[in-house]
């Protein structure tokens, strides 16, 4: 009996091209939509998806998975375990599943990772996403790891602003200020604009976390350095323990341009921007106010601003084009 790993299959026994990577640049080239991606980021990041989508115990090196090899047994040249099973057969739906998504559909799947290397209308293109920067998944991810370790030594001066509950400061103290949605959301705005602001000319962080920049590849610039120049704990402590303009609804609909008050709530609800506060006014109606900075911060990092993209019904990227393409 085996213990170690086995060849279960190669990339061609289950799907076209001899690898991940010629499967993706045949799939962009059927679809003739080469010229729309960055073609090198496609292939690294799907044969990474793929990896990243097995579970333990199985890998993909070079054209070949590899898996379990516990129970198996070398019979006619082949590994089968007692009822004649080969690794194949036994393991299958595990590769299915981590090159196909939960719908084992390996085109569809492609689509969704291609979708972010589509190079924009103005000819942007990816020069890395979140996780290449930082190891996080989303800016939030960062921001809410930032908040649970800066929570726990700042809870005393978030105390002392006497503009947070109980709830809040023990969440704090406790190492869960990155469960508290509210301030999530405030703080990545806020470090949102900040990135923004300190990316090269030309560069942008998108509503997916990647960065977009010149097409073709600037050389020499350090978007990394950029991206790790923006201190998060500095943008924690401004949000949270700067003195704060509150603004009225209607203070809010002259700063954003809303036609109303009403209108400018609206907004904000959307924006997730909540009320900081309410105060009795000059009618002796009690009103909402609303935190400028965070006005602001969402404003400036409001989804919509580069290149709108269209959701499918399978959550896939499409742009809105008369005939249908995969992934398009």
């Amino acid at each position: 009996m085996n213990s170690g790993s086995a060849v279960i299959a190669t990339w061609s026994q289950l799907w076209d091209g001899h690898s991940p990577e010629g499967f993706a640049v045949g799939q962009l080239a059927a679809a003739d939509v080469t010229g729309e991606f960055d073609v090198p980021a496609v292939r690294r990041a799907w044969r990474r998806s793929i990896e990243q989508a097995l579970p333990d115990g199985f890998h993909l090196r070079g054209n070949t998975f590899h898996g379990p090899a516990e129970g198996l047994r070398h019979e006619g040249g082949r590994l089968v375990d007692a009822a004649g099973h080969t690794a194949l057969q036994l393991h299958q739906a595990v590769l299915e599943e981590a090159v196909g998504g939960t719908d084992r559909d390996p085109e569809q799947q492609l689509w969704r990772v291609a979708a972010r290397f589509r190079l924009s209308a103005e000819g942007l293109r990816v020069y890395g996403t979140w996780r290449t920067f930082t190891g996080d998944h989303t800016v939030e991810d960062t921001v809410r790891t930032a908040l649970d370790r800066w929570g726990q030594s700042h809870g005393a001066e978030l105390a002392g602003t006497g503009r947070y509950g109980f709830e809040m400061l023990h969440a704090a103290l406790d190492g869960r200020l990155g469960s508290e949605t509210a301030v999530v959301q405030a703080v990545t705005a806020a470090y949102r604009a900040m990135l923004t602001t300190g990316l090269p000319p030309g560069f942008t962080l998108d509503d997916a976390a990647a960065v977009r920049g010149p097409h073709p590849k600037v050389e020499g610039v350090d978007v990394t350095g950029a991206v790790h120049a923006v201190d998060v704990t500095s943008v924690i402590a401004t949000v949270l323990l700067a003195p704060r303009e509150l603004l009225t609804a209607q203070q809010v609909a002259e700063l954003i341009g809303a036609a109303t008050a009403d209108s400018a709530r609206h907004t904000l609800s959307r924006w997730g921007v909540a009320a900081a506060e309410y105060r009795t006014g000059e009618s002796g109606r009690v009103q909402a106010r609303y935190d400028a900075d965070q006005v602001r911060a969402a404003r400036a990092a409001r989804p919509g601003r580069g290149r709108r993209t269209l959701r499918s019904a399978d959550g896939g990227a499409t742009t809105d084009r008369s005939s249908r393409t995969p992934g398009r």
